[in-house]
């Protein structure tokens, strides 16, 4: 079964990737052999790496969601995304952006993000995928910025209020090297052409939550950012 699963991972998975039908009979494969079967640790990062890059084609999307959530049930959940957010760390290594674009898609959507209600186990995970995200961006993949800014939104509109003071702190790296990022790529594709807009809603929010009261940020760091983008920001 092995064997089979690794070849279908490393070798039919990205022959057929363009056959929808062909494709998702081997996500089918994957699929079954998470839900029916006790399988050793040495194929589970080759599953994982084409349910990361299946989410970049809509077509498989959804499948690939489920999937993902089904095996963050079983008891390869931890070590899951522990070899995501590993594979998020060594970015500037991995050849394909798109991956870890992936990556980055299945640990919001499944922690914090999407119509997920358990947020026990994001806020349990948040320091160590935040870091993994802080790690990704200097692989400087447009890709991966917008993905990692969606996932900040995600959390930030979740779970602000809950998050701790450490998580906070590697929020506000996470958006300096964002920023730098986007400052570097002044020729944004039409795809992500709304990446600057959406990294100021961050701070809309931010600036709104701590007006509020309650959070646990460093108001120091958040206006640290402020004036970097001060020029960019709406009068209100």
């Amino acid at each position: 079964i092995c064997q089979i699963v690794q070849r279908v991972c490393n070798d039919i998975c990205y022959k057929f990737i363009d056959d929808r039908d062909t494709f998702l009979q081997c996500l089918f494969i994957i699929e079954t052999v998470i839900c029916y079967c006790v399988f050793p640790d040495e194929i589970l990062k080759p599953c994982i790496i084409v349910l990361c890059l299946a989410v970049n084609f809509e077509m498989y999307v959804e499948s690939s969601y489920k999937i993902m959530r089904s095996l963050l049930g079983t008891q390869f959940g931890y070590a899951s995304i522990l070899k995501m957010c590993n594979m998020l760390k060594e970015g500037k290594t991995l050849v394909d952006p798109y991956i870890l674009r992936g990556a980055i898609f299945h640990t919001n959507m499944n922690l914090w993000g999407g119509n997920n209600v358990a947020l026990q186990n994001g806020m349990k995970y948040s320091s160590v995928v935040l870091s993994s995200y802080l790690e990704v961006l200097q692989c400087g993949a447009q890709i991966v910025t917008y993905e990692v800014v969606l996932s900040l939104q995600s959390l930030i509109t979740k779970c602000g209020l809950d998050l701790s003071e450490l998580a906070w702190d590697i929020i506000m790296e996470i958006l300096n090297r964002a920023l730098t990022n986007i400052e570097r790529d002044k020729s944004a594709t039409i795809e992500h052409s709304d990446l600057p807009v959406r990294f100021h809603a961050i701070f809309d929010n931010l600036e709104n939550l701590i007006q509020q009261g309650g959070l646990n940020v460093n108001e120091d760091k958040v206006y640290g950012v402020v004036e970097r983008i001060s020029n960019k920001r709406s009068d209100a």
